[in-house]
């Protein structure tokens, strides 16, 4: 296939990203989005808008529109829905995009980033309703992880590329208020994770040499790098290391590529999240032995006048690490990787994000905030640092919102002296967990314990929610 396209559009950017995520191949011809004058001569056959993304098929058909080019492409896959409600709702939010989203936003901030001259009425409108296009995906995405169907779909990739440019591209997130758009925010984050800005990077490097090399030319750049900068007798050879070092990205695609093969769909939660939280105790440990192996090298008294040691010790590990992963993927082969439809180039980015993100979830939800699902019931149990005065909370179990504030007066660690459940004392390790479509205040204060209830005390609390007592 071959894809008439701009590096700066985003119209053109979300047909690359949904050919990448389904693991077509194809080529480009990049086209000028100001200059148009050969637009006639180079698409008047193909498309008679005379705009891109514009793409032509093996077949030598022609097909133009984005909107028209994600459907084709991706009907039939697990970016359309098969229920025909959800597929309404991917066209509503697509169709959304193009009306009220992209001639707005992305419009007024092309023009202001690219200092064209405009009538300030006219900026002005388009300003105002891009702002209603952000506020309507706030809303909506409030209560919902993705736009459309409840997954990830085209309607995604045909709006989030439009945020990204704009906090990306164009540098303008300060000039949007885009902090003013925490659920936006939070839902691009999830976007820009997708598997595809991992495969899109490694892709052709996978299908060149597949996972096993890519991971040994990956560990063995990254030990190349850091002799670079350990015996760099200038900032210049330093500086030469970097690209040399750049190479190291390739590792974790293709490692979490091999581990993903190695265990069952049940099981990729678990591997991610100990693959994460190992690399985090790394995150913690690795600063603290650079530290001191560098004072130990450039000291007062150092054992040898070296301050690149850190970095030759680095370059060790990761000769010892290449050596490991040799061993290890030599002793399991696998086929290689065919780049098809099914393509799994980067499946292991997604599980990583959604698994190493459900630990951390769970690290700072469960063991700090201490908030813990018991079946019918939860409990709040936080472990905090006692210079904490409190936190505040806001957790939503189905159609059930409820506001925790936890307050500290005494400064403890732990141990909760008393909760109140919508003015009705409660026990703070057995609080009932409703589904009634409101919104519950739960106050919990830390303190000396209360003794421990029995379960009748417990069933009691639970059911007091009519008794009064103290906000």
């Amino acid at each position: 296939m071959l894809l008439y396209d701009s590096d700066v559009s985003g119209n053109c950017y979300k047909v690359r990203l949904l050919l990448t995520q389904l693991g077509l191949e194809y080529e480009r011809y990049p086209m000028d989005v100001v200059d148009r004058s050969n637009r006639q001569e180079v698409l008047g056959d193909l498309n008679p808008g005379l705009r891109v993304p514009t793409l032509v098929l093996d077949d030598e058909r022609p097909l133009g529109e984005s909107g028209a080019i994600l459907w084709y492409l991706g009907d039939g896959t697990e970016y359309v829905p098969s229920d025909p409600y959800d597929r309404a709702k991917v066209l509503q939010w697509m169709f959304f995009e193009q009306y009220s989203h992209e001639p707005y936003v992305a419009v007024a901030r092309f023009w202001l980033t690219k200092g064209i001259e405009v009538d300030p009425e006219t900026l002005a409108e388009r300003q105002r309703v891009g702002y209603l296009a952000l506020d309507a995906m706030e809303g909506h995405l409030a209560g919902h992880e993705f736009l459309a169907g409840g997954a990830y779909t085209i309607a995604d990739i045909a709006i989030f590329p439009w945020v990204r440019n704009l906090i990306g591209f164009y540098g303008a997130a300060e000039l949007v208020g885009i902090d003013a758009y925490p659920n936006v925010t939070r839902a691009l984050a999830a976007f820009v994770a997708r598997p595809a800005v991992q495969a899109g990077l490694v892709k052709r490097v996978v299908m060149r040499f597949g996972e096993r090399k890519t991971l040994y030319v990956g560990l063995l750049a990254g030990m190349a790098g850091f002799l670079v900068y350990g015996l760099a007798p200038n900032g210049i050879v330093f500086l030469l290391g970097v690209p040399v070092f750049a190479f190291i990205g390739l590792v974790q695609p293709a490692l979490q590529s091999l581990m993903t093969r190695r265990v069952g769909p049940s099981e990729q939660g678990r591997l991610q999240g100990v693959n994460a939280s190992i690399m985090g105790l790394t995150g913690i440990l690795g600063p603290l032995l650079f530290d001191s192996v560098f004072a130990s090298f450039v000291g007062a008294r150092p054992i040898v006048d070296l301050p690149g040691a850190p970095y030759i010790l680095a370059a060790v590990v990761m000769l010892a690490s290449a050596a490991l992963a040799i061993r290890v993927t030599r002793a399991s082969r696998r086929a290689s990787i065919s780049v098809t439809r099914s393509c799994v180039i980067g499946r292991g980015g997604w599980t990583w994000y959604t698994g190493s993100a459900g630990w951390m979830y769970r690290l700072g939800l469960e063991s700090i905030l201490g908030l813990k699902h018991r079946g019918r019931s939860f409990a709040v149990s936080p472990c905090i640092p006692a210079s904490w005065d409190g936190f505040l909370v806001r957790w939503r179990h189905g159609a059930t919102l409820y506001e925790i504030a936890v307050e500290n007066p005494k400064h403890r660690n732990r141990g909760v002296a008393e909760a109140w459940l919508d003015d009705a004392r409660v026990d703070a390790q057995a609080i009932p967990l409703l589904d009634d479509g409101a919104e519950h205040r739960l106050r919990v204060v830390m303190g000396e314990p209360a003794p421990e209830s029995s379960p009748v005390q417990a069933a009691r609390g639970a059911l007091s929610l009519g008794k009064t007592g103290p906000r």
